[in-house]
């Protein structure tokens, strides 16, 4: 495995933030998960969104999920590692930066999702109204 030393790290940092930042609201999103084989599941990557449980530790779980969507050739051990080096090199200004554009990107993401719910609800009741 191929060792990060701070310029890569630093380099890779950077390449989270700006998905973090760029991507469209709902691209990171809080969900409820389950455990799979007797650990608890922190996150998740589809490849169209990183989904992240809000029960678990979540500057160290984004920045896995980032690193599994920017790298998706890497092995588990590879992120965990990359994510490690993260949480490990990066100043608390660095980390406070990641997580006030994911704190925002999933306060969007969960207001939209609100939004929607309300506006289904008001289309059923108003279907509902019309028979």
């Amino acid at each position: 495995m191929e060792k990060l030393g701070k310029i890569k790290v630093k380099k890779l940092y950077d390449r989270c933030l700006n998905l973090v930042r760029k991507k469209p609201t709902g691209f990171l999103l809080f969900r409820k998960m389950g455990s799979f084989q007797g650990k608890i599941i922190h996150g998740y990557c589809n490849w169209t969104d990183l989904e992240v449980n809000p029960k678990g530790e979540l500057l160290v779980t984004i920045y896995h999920e980032c690193v599994h969507f920017l790298e998706p050739d890497w092995s588990e051990t590879q992120v965990i590692y990359a994510e490690s080096r993260l949480i490990n090199c990066m100043s608390f200004l660095d980390h406070a930066r990641f997580l006030k554009y994911a704190a925002l990107k999933l306060y969007k993401s969960e207001l939209l999702r609100d939004v929607t719910k309300q506006t289904k609800r008001k289309k059923i009741r108003k279907n509902k109204n019309l028979k």
